[in-house]
Protein backbone atom coordinates (compact mmCIF):
# COMPACT_ATOMS: atom_id res chain seq x y z
CA UNK A 1 0.00 0.00 0.00
CA UNK A 2 1.52 3.32 -1.09
CA UNK A 3 0.39 6.61 0.35
CA UNK A 4 1.38 10.09 -0.72
CA UNK A 5 4.38 12.01 0.65
CA UNK A 6 2.27 14.11 3.00
CA UNK A 7 1.08 11.03 4.90
CA UNK A 8 4.73 10.01 5.37
CA UNK A 9 5.46 13.52 6.59
CA UNK A 10 2.63 13.28 9.12
CA UNK A 11 4.06 10.02 10.42
CA UNK A 12 7.53 11.53 10.79
CA UNK A 13 6.10 14.60 12.50
CA UNK A 14 4.24 12.38 14.98
CA UNK A 15 7.40 10.36 15.71
CA UNK A 16 9.51 13.48 16.25
CA UNK A 17 6.84 15.00 18.50
CA UNK A 18 6.84 11.84 20.61
CA UNK A 19 10.65 11.90 20.84
CA UNK A 20 10.38 15.50 22.07
CA UNK A 21 7.81 14.57 24.73
CA UNK A 22 9.94 11.64 25.89
CA UNK A 23 13.06 13.82 25.94
CA UNK A 24 11.30 16.41 28.09
CA UNK A 25 10.03 13.70 30.41
CA UNK A 26 13.51 12.23 30.84
CA UNK A 27 15.22 15.61 31.35
CA UNK A 28 14.52 15.62 35.09
CA UNK A 29 16.37 13.41 37.59
CA UNK A 30 13.18 13.35 39.72
CA UNK A 31 11.14 11.97 36.83
CA UNK A 32 13.78 9.34 36.17
CA UNK A 33 13.56 8.34 39.83
CA UNK A 34 9.77 8.11 39.55
CA UNK A 35 10.14 5.87 36.49
CA UNK A 36 12.54 3.66 38.43
CA UNK A 37 10.04 3.32 41.28
CA UNK A 38 7.17 2.67 38.88
CA UNK A 39 9.21 0.01 37.10
CA UNK A 40 8.99 -1.93 40.35
CA UNK A 41 5.19 -1.81 40.37
CA UNK A 42 2.16 0.50 40.35
CA UNK A 43 2.04 3.18 43.07
CA UNK A 44 -0.12 6.10 44.16
CA UNK A 45 1.00 9.73 44.00
CA UNK A 46 1.16 9.80 47.78
CA UNK A 47 3.37 6.71 47.95
CA UNK A 48 5.70 8.09 45.28
CA UNK A 49 5.89 11.44 47.08
CA UNK A 50 6.91 9.70 50.29
CA UNK A 51 9.54 7.55 48.57
CA UNK A 52 11.11 10.52 46.79
CA UNK A 53 10.86 13.03 49.66
CA UNK A 54 8.83 15.41 47.49
CA UNK A 55 5.52 17.11 48.10
CA UNK A 56 2.43 15.50 46.60
CA UNK A 57 2.02 18.60 44.40
CA UNK A 58 5.56 18.31 42.94
CA UNK A 59 5.20 14.57 42.47
CA UNK A 60 1.85 15.06 40.76
CA UNK A 61 3.38 17.64 38.39
CA UNK A 62 6.20 15.26 37.43
CA UNK A 63 3.70 12.44 36.89
CA UNK A 64 1.62 14.65 34.61
CA UNK A 65 4.70 15.28 32.43
CA UNK A 66 5.45 11.54 32.35
CA UNK A 67 1.80 10.80 31.56
CA UNK A 68 1.74 13.36 28.72
CA UNK A 69 4.80 11.66 27.22
CA UNK A 70 3.09 8.28 27.31
CA UNK A 71 5.75 6.80 29.60
CA UNK A 72 3.27 6.16 32.42
CA UNK A 73 -0.45 5.56 32.67
CA UNK A 74 -2.90 6.11 35.50
CA UNK A 75 -6.02 4.35 36.66
CA UNK A 76 -9.29 5.86 37.79
CA UNK A 77 -8.28 5.06 41.37
CA UNK A 78 -5.18 7.26 41.11
CA UNK A 79 -2.56 4.55 40.71
CA UNK A 80 0.26 5.27 38.27
CA UNK A 81 2.17 2.59 36.41
CA UNK A 82 4.43 1.97 33.47
CA UNK A 83 2.38 0.33 30.70
CA UNK A 84 4.99 -2.39 30.32
CA UNK A 85 2.62 -5.29 29.89
CA UNK A 86 1.36 -3.66 26.69
CA UNK A 87 4.86 -2.97 25.38
CA UNK A 88 6.88 -6.04 26.24
CA UNK A 89 4.57 -8.64 27.74
CA UNK A 90 6.42 -8.87 31.04
CA UNK A 91 5.39 -7.94 34.56
CA UNK A 92 7.17 -5.30 36.60
CA UNK A 93 10.57 -6.60 37.65
CA UNK A 94 12.68 -3.46 37.84
CA UNK A 95 14.36 -1.50 35.09
CA UNK A 96 17.36 -3.78 34.57
CA UNK A 97 16.73 -6.69 32.25
CA UNK A 98 13.22 -5.52 31.53
CA UNK A 99 13.43 -5.25 27.74
CA UNK A 100 12.59 -7.78 25.12
CA UNK A 101 13.28 -8.14 21.42
CA UNK A 102 10.36 -8.17 19.02
CA UNK A 103 10.28 -9.51 15.51
CA UNK A 104 10.01 -7.17 12.54
CA UNK A 105 6.47 -8.44 12.00
CA UNK A 106 5.48 -7.55 15.58
CA UNK A 107 7.05 -4.12 15.18
CA UNK A 108 5.26 -3.51 11.87
CA UNK A 109 1.95 -4.58 13.41
CA UNK A 110 2.45 -2.21 16.35
CA UNK A 111 3.34 0.70 14.05
CA UNK A 112 0.28 0.06 11.88
CA UNK A 113 -1.92 0.06 15.00
CA UNK A 114 -0.42 3.36 16.17
CA UNK A 115 -0.27 5.08 12.76
CA UNK A 116 -2.62 3.34 10.32
CA UNK A 117 -1.77 5.71 7.45
CA UNK A 118 2.02 5.23 7.68
CA UNK A 119 3.82 4.06 4.57
CA UNK A 120 6.46 1.36 4.73
CA UNK A 121 9.07 3.91 3.56
CA UNK A 122 8.24 6.24 6.45
CA UNK A 123 8.67 3.62 9.18
CA UNK A 124 12.09 3.91 10.85
CA UNK A 125 14.22 0.76 10.92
Amino acid sequence: MKLNASSGRAFKDAIYEQFGRAGKALSSPRRIELLDLLSQGPRTVEALAGLTAQSVANTSHHLLVLHASGLVTSTKTGVFEIPCSELCGFGHSGMVGHLTVHTAEEYDKWVKEQWPSATAEAIPR
